[in-house]
């Protein structure tokens, strides 16, 4: 992991890190990195402001190596990650980057 590299979270099979995150950012982009079984994804994360009007009842969007969330925070990138990695509906690979291709 690099000097200026934070863990966002960590358990056995994931690990989500990003470059210094500035947790005050409501808006913007962030880019962070997932290691997931042992293979590293990137992706990063928007937040818009007229998300409330896309979004509207769900919790975050996602497109090819990008999310789309309510606001920039650890707490929303978090869950929106392990919402994704626990949903079987979703192709993981499809939203994440690896990062060995």
């Amino acid at each position: 992991m690099a000097d200026n590299m934070e863990t966002l979270y960590k358990d056995n099979q994931l690990e989500i890190q990003s470059y210094d995150f500035i947790t005050e950012s409501s808006y913007g982009m962030v880019d962070f990195f997932i290691y997931h079984k042992g293979i590293g994804y990137s992706c990063s994360a928007f937040c818009l402001n007229d998300v409330e009007k896309i979004v509207s009842n769900e919790k975050f969007f996602w497109s090819i190596s990008s999310i789309i969330v309510k606001e920039i925070s650890k707490e929303s990138i978090i869950k929106a990650v392990l919402d994704i990695v626990n949903d079987k509906s979703l192709c993981f690979e499809d939203i994440f980057v690896r990062l060995d291709e």
